[in-house]
C-alpha cells in the first residue's frame, strides 16, 4: 500500500506529495521512526538542544493512520 508521511515542524508543514509502497503499516512505522531519528540528530548537529516536531503517516485520502509526537532535550552540565 502507499502511504505518506507529512512533517511539522518548527510552525512549518511538509506535505509528501509522492508518498512510498511499503508492505503494510509496519513497514511505514518503521520508516517513519528512521525518520524522526535522523531529524533528531540533524537538529542536534546543528546546535539545537531542544526539537519538536510530529509525522503523520497518511494513505492517498488524508486518512491519517499514525501520529508520530517527538519532543526531545538535551540537558548539558558541566561536571568537575
Amino acid at each position: 500500500m502507499k502511504y505518506f508521511t507529512h512533517l511539522t515542524h518548527d510552525g512549518d508543514i511538509t506535505f509528501d506529495a509522492d508518498g512510498k509502497e511499503f508492505a503494510d503499516l509496519q513497514a511505514a512505522r518503521s520508516e517513519a521512526m528512521r525518520t524522526a531519528g535522523d531529524i533528531v540528530a540533524q537538529e542536534l548537529w546543528k546546535g539545537n538542544e531542544t526539537v519538536s516536531f510530529r509525522i503523520f503517516v497518511s494513505d492517498a485520502f488524508g486518512q491519517h493512520f499514525l501520529r508520530l509526537e517527538v519532543n526531545a532535550s538535551v540537558h548539558l552540565t558541566r561536571e568537575g
